[in-house]
């Protein structure tokens, strides 16, 4: 099974910090699920979390949301936003993550847990992490990192003139689904009641990912073949709400299923 995060994260230059002979340095925060922010022991807010006058230096920082909480040593660089965003999970295993920030220099680091990630920049292969490119335009670019046995991550970021930008990526480990004894796709004879959606040739091994809601930020609950029917329960922009064999309910691209009435 594969799935795909996509975060956009933007780091900007803090506004008026040429005013100050020690500039404060911004922080913003994201959590899935939503959770408090602590640094240094010091509660701060709930995520999304942004505060751009905090001291630069080195920092720790703690997520926490219900029985969940992640820590780690952070570095805030004077005159600069520091952005944080975390997938928390019951164990390390499954937690994923970026940290991106911004010092004096030029390009673009790339690092990852664990090492010797593909790393593909604007949809190009560029190397393994760790990683780092002396020559990145200043301007929007997409991240993408793969490695065999984890989950990708995509991070689209903004690089600035006369900065370096080092994105530091943790990647979730996938989880094998439990094989199942039988083949849970109905029989091609049975036709469901009302409508339905019959799954198109994806041109991928795995069929056609069905999602936990409508869009590519939701996690992949199942994958289904083409050739499979399952009843349509909803649409919306471009999504069809379906229900599969054992019940659940899922979401799939209208681009790769013909809808029957």
């Amino acid at each position: 099974m594969k799935r795909i995060f996509v975060f956009f994260l933007f780091i900007f230059l803090l506004s008026g910090c040429a005013f100050f002979r020690h500039p404060p340095a911004g922080l913003l925060v994201s959590s899935r699920p939503k959770g408090k922010v602590f640094l240094d022991g010091e509660y701060l807010g709930d995520t999304p979390f942004r505060e751009d006058h905090l001291k630069s230096g080195e920092h720790t920082l703690k997520i926490t949301a219900n029985n969940l909480s992640w820590s780690t040593k952070l570095k805030l660089n004077p005159g600069v936003l520091t952005v944080v965003n975390r997938e928390l999970a019951e164990n390390e295993a499954s937690e994923s993550g970026e940290i991106i920030s911004l010092n004096k220099g030029k390009g673009l680091a790339v690092i990852s847990r664990p090492t010797k990630a593909e790393v593909f920049l604007d949809g190009n292969r560029v190397g393994e992490t760790p990683l780092v490119l002396e020559k990145v335009r200043a301007c929007d670019h997409t991240i993408q990192l793969k490695k065999e046995g984890y989950l990708e991550r995509i991070v689209k970021v903004r690089t600035r003139e006369g900065y370096k930008m080092t994105v530091n990526v943790q990647l979730a480990r996938k989880i094998s689904p439990t094989p199942s004894p039988v083949e849970l796709l109905p029989p091609p004879s049975a036709e469901p009641s009302g409508p339905y959606i019959i799954v198109k040739e994806t041109g991928t091994s795995f069929g056609l990912h069905v999602r936990s809601g409508p869009g590519l930020g939701h996690p992949v609950i199942e994958d289904i073949k083409p050739g499979g029917k399952y009843p349509v329960l909803g649409e919306e922009k471009g999504w069809v709400n379906i229900r599969l064999p054992d019940g659940r309910e899922g979401w799939v691209s209208g681009r790769y299923v013909n809808k029957i009435e």
